[in-house]
C-alpha cells in the first residue's frame, strides 16, 4: 500500500497495523529495525488516534524500546512491536552481509523523496541523491514502484536475519529471543542458563549504600590525546578486550565492610585518596574537574590501585568492601564464544560477537523500567497530579503519559520478562581489569581510547597475536583534536 491523496501517513500506519492485529497473529512479536530512533514516533502518533490499548516500555533515556498493543474483537488480540537494533546492534545492510542472507538491504535515494516527488515518474534521480550511485539504472524510475520494492527487500532481509539468529539461539540454548528486549539481557540469560552454576550463588545483586558506593568505581575506557599530530604512526587494536578481562578473578558473594587501611589485604573496592606521580600519561580515572598533579579521592577496584602503585601512585586508604575471589567464573562462556567467533559460520560468528560484547554491560545496569500509556485529555489532569507521572506527547484528544514508580516497575517486570540480576561489583571489576591491561601500552602512546593505541614505533612482534592484542592498521596518522590534552573516562 502506498500514500495517495486520499490517505495520509497516519491512516496508512493504522491500516497496516490493523491488518496484522487480527486473531491469526495473536501474541506475535514484530521486529522493526531502529524502532526507537525513527519509526516509533510515527507509530505512536497514529496509534494515539485509535481505540487500541497500548503499553509503551521505555529505557532510562526515555527511548521507546517496545510497544504492546491490544484490540478487542470478540476476544483480546495482542501484538508486540520490538526494536531489532537492540538485539543486533548494527545496520541492516551489515546484518545481511554478516549472516550472508539471500536478500540484502538495497540502495535508495532518500533525499530525493519529498512530498512533491512521491509520485514521480521519469529519469533515474541524479547521483547526488544516492549514497552509492546505482549500477543498473532503469529507464523510467517510478517512485511508487521503487519505494515499495525497496521496502519489501528491507522486510525480507530483516525477516531472514531474525529467523536465522533466533533459530541459532534456540537450537543451542533453548531460549526464545522474543522474551528479551535487548542483547545484554539475552546474553545474561544465556550465561545463567548454560554457563553458570546457580548453587555457587556468585552473582550477588547489591542494594543500598554498598551498591551506590561500588557503582562509583564503575567506569568505562580511557580516552587520552598526548600528541595531536604525528608524521607516522602505528594503530593497534585489542581484540575482545572486555571478554579477555572477564578471564580474571571476580568478586563473589556478599561484601564485608572493612576499615582496614592496608591495600594488599583487599580484593574488592576501596575509598582512597590518590597522590599521582608527575606524569602527563595518567592511568587512573580522575574526576572531571581534576587538575594535573593534584590529589583526588574516589572509589576504585583494589587491583587497579595495586597496578597504579607500580607507576608511582601513592594511595591513602580509608576503608572499603572485601570480597572473596571467584576464579574462572566466565572462562567457559568466553572461550566457547571466542572459538565460535573464530571457527563458526556467518550466523554463528555474529551470535558469538554479540554475546562476547554484551554480557559485562548488563551486569552493571540498573534494573529500571518506565511505562507509558495513553490517557484521554479529560482524565489526564487527575493522572498528572501524581508526581511520578510526566506528559510525554500530546495527540489530538489523547496524551501519552509515562510513569516510574517502584510498584509499577515490579508489575511490568513480572509481565515483560523475568528480571535478570545486575552485579555492579563484577561489572566494575571487568572494566578495571581492561584498564589495567591497557595501562602497560599507553605509556608511549600518542592517542589512547578504550581498546586502541597509536604509537610512533611498532610493538615487538612477540606481543602481536599474543593474549588478545592484534594490529589492525599501520599507517600515517594525523589528529585534529579540539579538546586539550587530558584524561577522560568514557
Amino acid at each position: 500500500m502506498y500514500l495517495t491523496q486520499d490517505i495520509n501517513p497516519e491512516q496508512l500506519i493504522m491500516f497496516s497495523i490493523g491488518r496484522i492485529l487480527i486473531p491469526k497473529y495473536h501474541n506475535y512479536t514484530i521486529y522493526i529495525h531502529n524502532l526507537k530512533m525513527f519509526d516509533v514516533h510515527f507509530l505512536i502518533k497514529a496509534i494515539g488516534k485509535t481505540d487500541w490499548k497500548t503499553n509503551v516500555i521505555m529505557d532510562d533515556n526515555n527511548n521507546i524500546i517496545s510497544l504492546k498493543l491490544w484490540k478487542y474483537n470478540k476476544s483480546w488480540i495482542h501484538l508486540k512491536l520490538k526494536d531489532s537494533l537492540l538485539l543486533l546492534n548494527t545496520s541492516l545492510y551489515n546484518l545481511g552481509k554478516q549472516i550472508n542472507t539471500e536478500y540484502r538491504k538495497d540502495n535508495f535515494p532518500y533525499s530525493f523523496m519529498t512530498s512533491e516527488t512521491i509520485y514521480y515518474k521519469g529519469v533515474c534521480p541524479p547521483d547526488k541523491y544516492w549514497n552509492k550511485p546505482p549500477k543498473n539504472r532503469v529507464q523510467i524510475w517510478d517512485a511508487r514502484v521503487e519505494t515499495l520494492k525497496y521496502l519489501e527487500n528491507d522486510l525480507k532481509t530483516l525477516y531472514e536475519v531474525i529467523n536465522k539468529y533466533a533459530d541459532e539461539i534456540f537450537k543451542k540454548y533453548q531460549i526464545n529471543i522474543t522474551d528479551h528486549n535487548t542483547i545484554s539481557s539475552l546474553s545474561l540469560k544465556i550465561f545463567q542458563s548454560n554457563f553458570y552454576d546457580m548453587s555457587k550463588n556468585t552473582l550477588q545483586t547489591l542494594t543500598g549504600i554498598s551498591e551506590t558506593q561500588i557503582r562509583h568505581a564503575y567506569r568505562g575506557g580511557m580516552v587520552m590525546v598526548n600528541k595531536r599530530e604525528i608524521e607516522k604512526g602505528y594503530l593497534y587494536d585489542v581484540n575482545s578486550l572486555y571478554p579477555y578481562a572477564m578471564l580474571n578473578p571476580m568478586p563473589m558473594g556478599h561484601p564485608e565492610l572493612s576499615n582496614d587501611k592496608e591495600l594488599n589485604n583487599y580484593f574488592g573496592f576501596v575509598y582512597v585518596e590518590v597522590s599521582p606521580p608527575n606524569t602527563n600519561i595518567p592511568i587512573l580515572p580522575t574526576p572531571i574537574e581534576y587538575k594535573e598533579g593534584q590529589k583526588f579521592k574516589g572509589w576504585y577496584f583494589s587491583e587497579e590501585l595495586k597496578n597504579a602503585q607500580k607507576y608511582g601512585y601513592k594511595i591513602k586508604l580509608f576503608g572499603g568492601y572485601k570480597f572473596k575471589k571467584q576464579y574462572k567464573m566466565f572462562d567457559t562462556f568466553v572461550k566457547t564464544f571466542y572459538q565460535m567467533k573464530v571457527e563458526g559460520d556467518s550466523t554463528n560468528r555474529m551470535v558469538a560477537k554479540t554475546m562476547l560484547n554484551s554480557l559485562y554491560g548488563r551486569l552493571g545496569m540498573k534494573e529500571q523500567y518506565i511505562s507509558a500509556y495513553f490517557v484521554n485529555k479529560k482524565d489526564a489532569e487527575q493522572v498528572l497530579k501524581n508526581k511520578e507521572a510526566i506528559l510525554e506527547w500530546e495527540y489530538d484528544n489523547k496524551m501519552l503519559i509515562r510513569t516510574q514508580t517502584r510498584e509499577l516497575s515490579n508489575k511490568i517486570k513480572n509481565k515483560l520478562e523475568r528480571p535478570t540480576p545486575a552485579s555492579i561489583q563484577i561489572a566494575a571489576a571487568i572494566t578495571a581489569y581492561a584498564r589495567i591491561f591497557m595501562s602497560k601500552y599507553i605509556q608511549k602512546s600518542h592517542y589512547t581510547d578504550t581498546d586502541s593505541i597509536v604509537v610512533s614505533k611498532p610493538l615487538p612482534k612477540r606481543e602481536i597475536g599474543v593474549s588478545c592484542i592484534t594490529v589492525i592498521c599501520v599507517s600515517s596518522c594525523r589528529f585534529n583534536i579540539l579538546f586539550p590534552r587530558r584524561f577522560l573516562c568514557s
